[in-house]
């Protein structure tokens, strides 16, 4: 990392407001839950074992929150709020799942539903990061 990166990143966290992270972390809650809500849009719980077959055999690509996230170290410097945000929509999925009843098995269900929103958005961000390695 060069000085001036390494200047500019310094000038750049000790600029930052009180609330930037709680900022942060509502804009990575607003970027999963928009993924969330296009999959619900999509088909919801009539064609939940069909995306769960399907989601296994390809893999859905989603838009990185921001491209500029890895090249300010944003992410890197709150991993802690990217991993809170991905944690609570793994709770709520579980929560949902929970709430429908033990009837029948949920487990397929609530990974089929990480598989169409958590796990791609993820990924989303964490190629962003690499892509500006390979660039």
């Amino acid at each position: 990392m060069t000085t001036y990166t390494t200047l500019f990143q310094h000038l750049l966290y000790a600029s930052v407001p009180e609330e930037f992270p709680e900022q942060f972390r509502r804009f990575l809650t607003a970027s999963l839950a928009a993924v969330a809500a296009h999959e619900q849009d999509d088909g919801g719980e009539a064609q939940e074992a069909q995306v769960e077959m399907e989601a296994s055999k390809r893999k859905k690509r989603v838009a990185a929150p921001s491209p500029h996230l890895h090249r300010l170290t944003t992410l890197p410097r709150y991993s802690t709020t990217l991993l809170r945000v991905a944690y609570d929509e793994i709770e709520k999925i579980a929560r949902e799942e929970a709430a429908v009843g033990w009837e029948e098995k949920r487990l397929p269900a609530a990974r089929a539903r990480l598989s169409e929103t958590v796990v791609p958005w993820m990924s989303a961000v964490f190629e962003s990061a690499s892509s500006l390695v390979l660039a």
